[in-house]
């Protein structure tokens, strides 16, 4: 099956570009104006057809959610989580998910494991990959560039101390953003935040940060967010 890359070398990175632009773009077309319905739809199809297992998920699941919130449809909410839940159940026995789930279960365990190597403050950024050459030689993983999962990669390589201040920044950046955002019907901020909420979720299973080209367009927006208020359109 060819999965749709475009110019960012990986699937993966291009979930991950797609599933922000398609995100910003819904904002702004229920918070801004219609016409950005356009670029909703072309990044909607774009990611769906890097045929990414956890960006589509996740990033749907995130749009229904901002969509109810916007009706104030908190049935809808509850209803909504459940069917991620009952999805989430279900996948696992689905071959394609079942498969993969395993060997990232594999690369869990490895990072656990190097953290317990130095629990405090880390083996050094970006050294993972050197202790997972030998779980790679092993045959449990297929490469040794990450544990792919944003948190494992965090505690083994910065250790607890550098885990909590990752997990402290973005949960506040998070909840600013969203707090500020609905408060004043900014579509910029409320897209921010929704967007690190979708990177930390996809974060458990694909290593989102530390990429160029998703780091430069979500702090892009963060910034923008953070240094103009947009007009507003009802």
């Amino acid at each position: 099956r060819n999965n749709f890359i475009g110019p960012f070398g990986h699937k993966l990175v291009a979930g991950g570009f797609f599933s922000i632009t398609t995100i910003l773009f819904f904002c702004a077309s229920l918070y801004f104006r219609r016409i950005f319905l356009i670029g909703f739809i072309i990044s909607f199809l774009s990611l769906i057809l890097t045929f990414s297992k956890s960006y589509i998920p996740i990033t749907i699941f995130v749009l229904v959610l901002i969509f109810f919130l916007k009706r104030r449809n908190f049935y809808g909410i509850f209803v909504l989580f459940l069917l991620f839940l009952a999805f989430a159940f279900f996948s696992l026995n689905i071959k394609g998910f079942e498969s993969s789930l395993n060997l990232r279960l594999n690369f869990y365990k490895a990072g656990i494991e190097i953290f317990y190597k130095s629990p405090i403050f880390g083996i050094g950024y970006n050294h993972v990959s050197d202790y997972l050459e030998n779980y790679m030689r092993m045959g449990l993983i297929d490469n040794a560039f990450h544990t792919h999962n944003i948190y494992t990669d965090a505690l083994s390589e910065t250790g607890i101390i550098g885990f909590m201040i990752f997990l402290i920044a973005y949960f506040y950046f998070a909840i600013n953003f969203l707090f500020i955002g609905y408060k004043e019907n900014n579509f910029l901020s409320i897209s921010a935040g929704w967007i690190i909420v979708m990177i930390l979720i996809s974060g458990f299973f694909e290593k989102n940060l530390d990429r160029a080209i998703i780091d430069l367009l979500t702090f892009s927006i963060m910034g923008l967010a953070r240094a103009k208020k947009p007009p507003i359109e009802q």
